[in-house]
């Protein structure tokens, strides 16, 4: 096993509809705690000082090979806000991990704040697809017209 690993858990009803899911990336190198020390400052506050004894190992997810994700999306007016729907697949042999959607006015814009989302920086395993809502003010987009960015940790642009 390498330094890094990764387990991903899903739940399903008796109807095989998945009802929750998490990802975890871990290491084979524990934390280790060490000492630690509290001390005050001339303001007050407390500062804690911890000298751990060994940290995780995560650098092999700087060698994840790079993956191309595949996103469709639809957006429907609902009253003052526009909803999406956005359905990710991952068509690479890899894994994607830590995805992140932005919505922005305009390509290159600000992004839309505040966006609802609910889901975000999520692990796709090879062959995987995801659907992911957001809602936003209708208004927040300022004339501008949506656009949807897609990042990750070993996303292709």
């Amino acid at each position: 096993m390498s330094k890094t690993y990764f387990v991903s858990l899903k739940l399903h009803n008796n109807s095989l509809e998945e009802i929750s899911n998490n990802f975890y990336w871990l290491s084979t190198i524990p934390d280790i705690q060490g000492s630690k020390e509290e001390a005050r400052t001339g303001k007050g506050w407390g500062i804690l000082k911890a000298n751990p004894k060994s940290f995780a190992d995560f650098t092999s997810l700087n060698d994840l090979p790079k993956v191309r994700i595949e996103a469709k999306y639809e957006v429907e007016s609902n009253g003052n806000e526009n909803v999406l729907k956005v359905q990710l697949k991952n068509v690479g042999e890899y894994l994607a991990f830590q995805i992140h959607l932005a919505l922005t006015k305009g390509e290159g814009g600000d992004e839309i704040s505040p966006t609802y989302w609910d889901d975000n920086y999520v692990s796709l395993l090879p062959g995987e697809s995801k659907e992911i809502f957001a809602r936003f003010s209708i208004r927040d987009l300022d004339n501008s017209n949506m656009s949807l960015k897609i990042k990750g940790w070993n996303i292709e642009n």
